[in-house]
């Protein structure tokens, strides 16, 4: 399918009426940046394409939660930009579950952080608790 009908297909999944689905497609279009690609076949697009037409649908919708894995560091800064942008305004309105190695992103972006780790799963209420950790334990594994 091309990104196009991907998002129609979609919209069709949720529920969406003829107008709806006109302004998802219209909205997905400007937002992923996919210019003619948009009308071309998803096998055609790189992992980074794919990210932006999944990132773009994604924010069409509404849920009471989202899971988002690396997608933001897709794209040149503008696009970057723009995607946390975007999330920091979805997060009004649903809960984010953000899966990055970026620690700056998840310090801007979220409140709380969970980091796995030889098995094991870490709860941390604030953030930059949860990158300490990480930080620690590269800094032990020489990653740093």
């Amino acid at each position: 399918m091309t990104g196009k009908a991907n998002v129609k297909f979609v919209c069709r999944l949720y529920g969406k009426n003829k107008e709806e689905t006109r302004e998802i497609i219209s909205s997905v279009r400007e937002f992923s940046e996919l210019n003619d690609y948009f009308d071309m076949p998803i096998k055609t697009y790189s992992s980074g394409m794919r990210g932006r037409l999944g990132f773009g649908l994604s924010l069409a919708f509404d849920f009471d939660y989202m899971l988002i894995d690396e997608t933001l560091s897709t794209g040149d800064a503008s696009f970057r930009h723009k995607a946390k942008a975007a999330l920091r305004k979805k997060i009004e309105n649903c809960h984010v579950l953000l899966v990055s190695h970026d620690m700056r992103t998840l310090s801007e972006i979220c409140h709380a952080g969970i980091l796995l780790h030889e098995g094991q799963m870490h709860y941390y209420e604030q953030i930059d608790d949860a990158i300490a950790h990480y930080e620690e334990i590269n800094k032990k594994q020489g990653k740093t």
